[in-house]
């Protein structure tokens, strides 16, 4: 999939307001489709620095940030814990 390339990886925001996304960004990683990538639910976001993240955020309790690749032909998602902010 083609996109700006400002950051490796993929993308894919809105993870857990829309039923099948999840599902289909895992499947666009277990199949190769697109890069290992972080997925945002609502209200949470990551910020970057060069391509480093230094920040996970959220403005709602309860969102997360994950960072969802594939080990040993499994996809995983490793929960990055937002901090809440206002």
């Amino acid at each position: 999939m083609q996109c700006l390339g400002f950051l490796k990886g993929s993308h894919c925001p809105h993870y857990d307001a829309e039923p099948g996304r999840r599902p289909l960004y895992r499947h666009l990683i277990e199949t190769g489709q697109m890069k290992p990538g972080y997925a945002c639910d609502n209200n949470a976001g990551l910020y970057f620095e060069d391509t480093d993240v230094k920040r996970v955020v959220a403005s709602r309790a309860g969102s997360k940030v994950y960072y969802v690749s594939l080990v040993s032909g499994n996809v995983v998602e490793k929960v990055l814990e937002p901090e809440l902010i206002s």
